[in-house]
């Protein structure tokens, strides 16, 4: 009987500690991965300037003419600017290329 006891004792211990590990560790790497993806995302914005050329997330590629804190202006055709929003950029074009 006393051995049973102690069993039980040992796997509720047991038990208790790897939810309490659960609860704390688990929430910590989670936010460092988010944190880590908020850097390199502001990495990324801080790093575009003007003239350079993006695709937006909608497909559309347009060359930057103006960055402003939350928006930029982007010219995608001649005489033809629109206002988006930089979370909807998907990348940077490394080559230049004709947006006409």
């Amino acid at each position: 009987m006393k051995t049973m006891n102690w069993i039980n004792i040992t796997l509720a211990i047991l038990v208790g500690i790897l939810v309490i590990l659960y609860l704390i560790i688990l929430p910590i790497a989670k936010h460092r991965s988010i944190r880590k993806s908020q850097e390199d995302m502001d990495k990324f914005f801080n790093s575009l300037n003007k003239g350079d050329q993006v695709v937006l997330l909608s497909g559309v590629v347009g060359t930057i003419e103006n960055i402003g804190k939350h928006y930029i202006n982007l010219k995608v055709a001649e005489n033809s600017t629109i206002k988006v929003d930089k979370h909807g950029i998907a990348s940077k074009l490394k080559n230049k290329t004709n947006t006409k």
